[in-house]
């Protein structure tokens, strides 16, 4: 494990490059700040990159993490939650679905 990925979302004050060097200097990190803005899609296919670590700077849940602010700015891990409140993935097939 060598290479890990974190992704900052809307209004997180700690920036993940104030924690990352505390990690040991053999991992490096690729780190997407919330601007500009990524998709769920770009954050999806990247964390699919054979990354060691992911790590979410995000505000978020055990079916959702937030990519950017709203509205929605987010990848959801299953439609339920997006048919019954309303609240979906950025774009349909981000890659993040969970089937039930």
């Amino acid at each position: 494990m060598t290479r890990s990925f974190w992704v900052q979302g809307n209004n997180i004050w700690v920036h993940p490059s104030t924690v990352s060097p505390r990690y040991p200097p053999a991992i490096s990190h690729t780190i997407w700040d919330q601007n500009p803005p990524h998709t769920g899609t770009e954050v999806v296919s990247e964390m699919s990159t054979h990354y060691g670590m992911v790590n979410w700077y995000s505000h978020g849940n055990l079916t959702f993490f937030g990519v950017k602010a709203a509205p929605y700015g987010g990848v959801w891990g299953g439609d339920n939650y997006c048919l019954e409140a309303g609240y979906c993935s950025d774009e349909e097939g981000d890659g993040a679905e969970v089937e039930s």
